[in-house]
């Protein structure tokens, strides 16, 4: 069976940029304030030569994984060599996937973002792929929805109002969460890696690249951290989710005034917003909200409510960017039980509510990196309609943001509370 790369998404937060802009422990990436063009040294050409053996090394490593997911992550990265056999030792990784009984779903889910369409194998082809996730994991809207996005049909607007579409957003809107799988199994891909950088230790940095490197970064990460870095980096692999597609089918319902599926895009917009365990599907959620109500009704005033929550949620995960898991000089202090925990909770609850507890326990510790304590954060979720516009103040989610900061000394204990 033959493969070829599809563009992958990176799904990335503020602080996994952090992570991929200086992570790896500086692979081939520009650092803070240098581009490449500045550091041209014999020291950084065999530094980052190194590092990418190095990293090689870990996707040979991930192999013989005894996680399917892991597996595949491996096999993803081997199906880009110009090398024939790398190639195919990558094709049978997802041969394996694709024959087992029940597959994993994660991993078929990163399949379909680097399985092209039309060829020969029906395992292979997307539609091949859909019915295998969707008999895999049933209840996901995300899986549902997934073919809307396939290429042909994204920017095709014919080709999307067909009545197989339509039952596609009538069936997703029987489910009840849209999961992209993003940080799924990110404790046992953290354990995985941890046992490759003890085996395998990374290249130090050479000493001339020292006096280049941004201020307060540390020279070298313990294993546990650097083992983090990896983790995380990898775990925002994901295919690009249809959400443009979505939009423009549920917007030509509302042109054809089809009352059932005008619903089930309401549901499904829903959903994405309070169900789903990434932020960007979350933010997606509530666009597609307020952009349906405006198609619908220009004048409706739910517009204005869902623009001000949508303003709020942007503010609580800014709050949740002050840890020590945006702050890369810390690292070198942060243990691995800590680090695992943080890894536990984004497998298991997702994107904002796995950052928030961790700032929450990291500010009981470390208050002085906090502008705000994340606790008076969190309650931001509980404010009802009225008490969020007078929480704004006409204000967007930047200003309201930075206000916020500089009034944080005198945030009534218990509540958020701001004068008109």
């Amino acid at each position: 069976m033959k493969y070829s790369r599809q563009t992958s998404a990176i799904k990335t937060s503020k602080f996994v940029l952090v992570l991929v802009g200086l992570g790896l422990c500086l692979l081939t990436v520009s650092f803070s304030g240098y581009s490449n063009s500045d550091i041209k040294t014999v020291a950084e050409e065999d530094f980052n030569k190194l590092h990418i053996e190095w990293m090689d090394q870990f996707w040979v490593y991930l192999e013989s994984s005894d996680t399917a997911q892991f597996r595949i992550y491996s096999a993803i990265h081997l199906l880009e060599s110009s090398d024939n056999a790398t190639k195919e030792r990558g094709e049978k990784l997802i041969d394996e996937v694709l024959s087992t009984p029940f597959p994993d779903p994660a991993s078929l889910w990163l399949i379909s973002a680097n399985c092209s369409p039309g060829k020969s194998s029906d395992g292979c082809q997307p539609a091949g792929l859909y019915d295998m996730l969707r008999r895999a994991d049933p209840g996901n809207m995300a899986v549902q929805l997934l073919q809307l996005g396939q290429p042909g049909v994204i920017n095709a607007a014919e080709l999307l109002d067909t009545e197989a579409n339509r039952q596609l957003l009538l069936a997703a809107a029987e489910t009840d969460r849209f999961d992209i799988y993003w940080g799924r199994n990110a404790d046992s891909l953290y354990a995985e890696a941890f046992d490759y950088v003890v085996k395998h230790p990374a290249p130090p940095v050479p000493d001339e690249m020292l006096p280049l490197l941004p201020s307060g970064f540390p020279s070298a990460f313990p294993d546990h951290a650097l083992a983090l870095q990896i983790t995380l980096t990898m775990n925002t692999i994901s295919p690009n989710a249809p959400y443009a597609s979505i939009l423009d089918l549920c917007r030509e319902q509302i042109r054809q005034q089809r009352k059932e599926t005008i619903g089930a895009c309401k549901k499904i917009a829903g959903i994405m917003r309070s169900q789903s365990l990434s932020f960007t599907s979350q933010n997606i959620g509530y666009a597609m909200e307020k952009t349906m109500l405006a198609i619908i009704d220009p004048d409706d005033p739910d517009i204005q409510k869902w623009w001000q929550r949508q303003q709020v949620f942007h503010i609580q995960f800014s709050c949740t960017l002050q840890g020590w898991l945006n702050h890369v000089e810390r690292w070198s202090d942060i243990d691995q039980e800590t680090m695992m925990a943080y890894a536990k909770n984004l497998s298991e609850l997702g994107e904002l509510r796995s950052l928030m507890l961790l700032n929450l326990q990291d500010y009981a510790v470390s208050p002085e990196y906090f502008s705000v304590n994340p606790a008076e954060c969190e309650k931001l979720q509980y404010l009802d309609d009225a008490a969020i516009a007078l929480f704004l103040n006409g204000e967007n989610a930047q200003d309201a943001w930075q206000t916020m900061q500089i009034e944080a000394g005198e945030i009534e204990t218990g509540k958020i509370k701001r004068e008109p």
